[in-house]
Formats: structure tokens, C-alpha cells, sequence
């Protein structure tokens, strides 16, 4: 259950106001264009309707009658009224996303990734699901959003009827109509390639696995004899199960949270999660932390739960952040450590200089650490400090943040090595340091 505060309500006003406004500018532009039709009225051969040369070719329309003239004015002025107040409301849309929760405009960004996804859409699609992480499967999305098939069952027989228009229309509407983009071959636009360069590796495999796999699913249908509409529908479906992939980065990791000797779990997405373990099976209900951890970036790689201040309590290192004193989810101190860049992956925590504190493992692809691993030296009381590169660990640069990191005591010699395994390597570092 998910309840939108006064900000969101409002915020999803606006947008509907909008897609008003957009519905009125059809009707408008309708009543101009059949009134032209009517008298016979056609713009020359290969202009396409409303753009530059269609204004002034109907700039150029003249009647006879002084009451038809009227009348073409008045629907002139009625599609540059509706024109400028679908300018205005987007303008206001765009301010009110700049005041939202972090969480919820990171998730607009990541979402303008996607094929047929821009800022209009993505807010359209955000303002009407709210929470992501209410939905625990992407079928349960897709149900919302109205896009399943309907079902009758009664014994051993099942009929499966049309979609079943139960959920949200307002999503449904964004979603088809972004679906159409799909029946084009994947490529890379401009507008995604721009978009594209402030988001994280696993974001960006996500968009193309779509444009790929959304791709085929329509021409696969066509091939079966599906008609375009009902092939959309399907792939509208589907393109939701790729949106809560991006809204929804899950990182399951398993560690004794509350230190009483049993395993919990512990799920991060755009917040923490935990789940403690009753020693027979099971888990007590959902404690849910409130601290937001992933970015426009995305989550990387799974964030790394240590002691970094030796305590005893559980600690958290995840995009460029360490937070402190986590076991009741009671921060009491959260710190930025110098990463080698803003798109840095914490990996592993480990003693690899050999001073008792715990160092943490990154891995990044630009800025002073360039398509290669190091770590940050703990002093042991939650601070880290500045870089160490290991220079005969590089990683692809499409890789790094899928690549993971563990370390152990390989060659017998009482010091940790460290080992990363990238998507088509494995490489072994073996610890010199005194």
C-alpha cells in the first residue's frame, strides 16, 4: 500500500491537465480541418498538416462571406489557444519535477532511456504508479496498468478474453502509445544518446534490451497473423516489465543485520529493506529503512554491507556514500568518500593493506581511475581515504559495473589477495603490500 502526499496528488493534476489540453487541441484542430474539407479547402500537394508551411498556407485561406472568415478565425484562434496552453502547462510541469522527491525524479531520468519514453511520458508514468517497489513482480504492474489478459475459468477449462481495462487508463494510454515506437528496427536516436550519457551501464543494457526484444515480439506477432493493435498491446505489456526493471534496481544481500546470530536478508532498491531472519525458516515482517541509496545513476553494483568503523554494527557503502550505525536503521552518521569518479562501484570490503581496518574495493571507469580496480583505505572509525589504484586489475568499460570482487588468501603468504570477475574475465591480484 502506497499513499501519494499532497505534492505528488498535485503534481498528477497537472499532468492530467495537460493530457486535457491536448484532447481539446484534437477536437480544435478537427473542427478546422473538416470545416476546410467542407469548402473544399486543401493545403498543396506533400504538406503535411500543422507544420511550418500548413500555418501559412492557411494564412493564405480566404471566403467570400464575411461570416465564414469569422468562423475560420475562431478556429484558428482555438487550436493556438489550446497550442499555448499545452506550452504553459508543460512549462509548469517541468518546474514541479524539479521540486520532487529524489527518488521519484531519478526515476523520470532513468526512465527517458526507453524508446518512445521522454520527459512528458515518464512523468505521465511516475505521477500514476507512485511507489515502484509496492508492485513485487512486474506482473502485478502490468496488472494495474490494465494490459493483462481478461480470464474466465470454471473447472479445467480456461478462456482468456481481450485486455482487461481495469487498471490505471491514464498509464495505459503513455504506454501504447510509446509501444509504437517499437515497430521501427532498434537504433540509437539523438535524443536517447544524450539522454543516455548521465545514466549507469545497467540502465542503458536494459533500453537496448528492450529495443531488441520489443522489437522481434511485434514483427513475430504480425508474422502470426496478429493484427498491429493487438501486437502493440503486447508489447506495451512488455515494455512495462522493462520499466520496473529500471524503477525497481533490487540488490538482495544476505548478513546477521541485527547481530543475534541468524541470517537476514537485506533488499535495497531505492531504499533499504530488511528482513530478519527467526532462526527456523522464516522472516519477521518488513523493516523498511527510508534511506534512499540508488541515483539517477542506478544502484551499480549490489551496495557493500561491512563493519567499517569496528563497532560491530553493520555499515553500508553504495554510490560514493558510507552510511553509518545501520543495524536499527538508525543512521548516526552518513559520509561522501572521495570515489575516483561520480560513476564508481563499490565491490567488496577487505584488509588489503594489512592495517586491521577494513578497505573498501571500487571499480570505475572514469575520472583518476580509469577502466580499472583499487580500494579506499579505512582508518577504521568510518572514514575512507583517497584512491589506491591497482593498476594490473583493469576492467572493460561496458563491464565494470556488472563486474564483482572477493578476496582471500590465495598463495598462503597471511595477506588477502583480491580476485575480480568481470562479464568475460577473471583476474587475480596478489597482495605485495608490507
Amino acid at each position: 500500500m502506497w499513499v501519494p502526499d499532497q505534492a505528488h496528488e498535485a503534481l498528477r493534476d497537472l499532468v492530467r491537465a495537460r493530457e486535457a489540453a491536448k484532447k481539446d487541441e484534437l477536437r480544435a484542430k478537427h473542427r478546422l480541418s473538416k470545416f476546410l474539407l467542407r469548402h473544399a479547402r486543401r493545403a498543396p500537394e506533400g504538406t503535411k498538416a500543422w507544420t511550418t508551411a500548413y500555418w501559412k498556407w492557411l494564412a493564405s485561406v480566404r471566403f467570400e462571406h464575411a461570416a465564414q472568415e469569422a468562423t475560420l478565425l475562431d478556429y484558428r484562434s482555438e487550436v493556438e489557444h489550446a497550442a499555448n496552453r499545452i506550452e504553459r502547462l508543460e512549462g509548469e510541469i517541468d518546474k514541479a519535477v524539479e521540486g520532487m522527491p529524489p527518488e521519484h525524479r531519478a526515476v523520470i531520468e532513468a526512465l527517458q532511456c526507453l524508446r518512445g519514453v521522454a520527459k512528458i511520458v515518464a512523468t505521465t508514468i511516475v505521477t500514476e504508479v507512485g511507489n515502484f517497489s509496492r508492485f513485487t513482480r512486474p506482473k502485478q504492474l502490468m496488472g494495474y496498468g490494465g494490459v493483462v489478459p481478461s480470464e474466465y475459468s470454471s473447472g479445467k477449462n480456461t478462456s482468456r478474453g481481450g485486455i482487461t481495462k481495469t487498471g490505471n487508463n491514464h498509464l495505459r494510454r503513455v504506454l501504447l502509445e510509446a509501444a509504437w515506437t517499437y515497430q521501427h528496427r532498434p537504433a540509437m536516436s539523438p535524443r536517447l544518446k544524450k539522454q543516455q550519457q548521465t545514466q549507469g551501464e545497467e540502465i542503458k543494457e536494459i533500453s537496448w534490451k528492450a529495443q531488441n526484444r520489443l522489437n522481434s515480439r511485434y514483427w513475430r506477432l504480425l508474422s502470426k497473423g496478429k493484427l498491429p493493435a493487438k501486437a502493440i498491446t503486447a508489447v506495451a505489456r512488455e515494455l512495462l516489465g522493462f520499466i520496473w526493471a529500471i524503477a525497481v534496481p533490487t540488490r538482495v544481500m544476505v548478513t546477521d543485520w541485527n547481530r543475534d546470530g541468524i541470517p537476514d536478508l537485506v533488499a535495497i532498491d531505492w531504499y533499504v529493506h530488511v528482513l530478519l531472519g527467526t532462526g527456523q525458516g522464516g522472516f519477521a515482517p518488513v523493516l523498511d529503512c527510508g534511506l534512499t541509496v540508488c541515483t539517477a545513476q542506478g544502484c551499480g553494483t549490489p551496495p557493500v554491507l561491512a563493519d567499517f568503523d569496528g563497532d560491530g554494527n553493520v555499515d553500508l557503502a553504495a554510490n560514493n556514500n558510507l552510511w553509518l550505525g545501520m543495524h536499527d536503521c538508525n543512521v548516526t552518521k552518513a559520509t561522501a568518500f572521495r570515489a575516483p569518479s561520480d560513476t564508481a562501484f563499490p565491490m567488496a570490503a577487505a584488509d588489503l593493506n594489512g592495517d586491521g581496518a577494513l578497505d573498501l574495493v571500487v571499480c570505475a571507469y572514469q575520472g583518476a581511475l580509469v577502466d580499472g580496480v583499487g580500494y579506499l583505505p579505512g582508518d577504521g572509525h568510518g572514514k575512507l581515504g583517497d584512491i589506491v589504484p591497482l593498476d594490473s586489475l583493469e576492467v572493460e568499460h561496458a563491464t565494470c559495473g556488472r563486474s564483482v570482487a572477493f578476496s582471500a588468501d590465495f598463495n598462503g603468504d597471511g595477506r588477502l589477495d583480491l580476485v575480480v570477475a568481470g562479464e568475460f574475465s577473471v583476474r587475480v591480484f596478489m597482495n605485495t603490500c608490507q
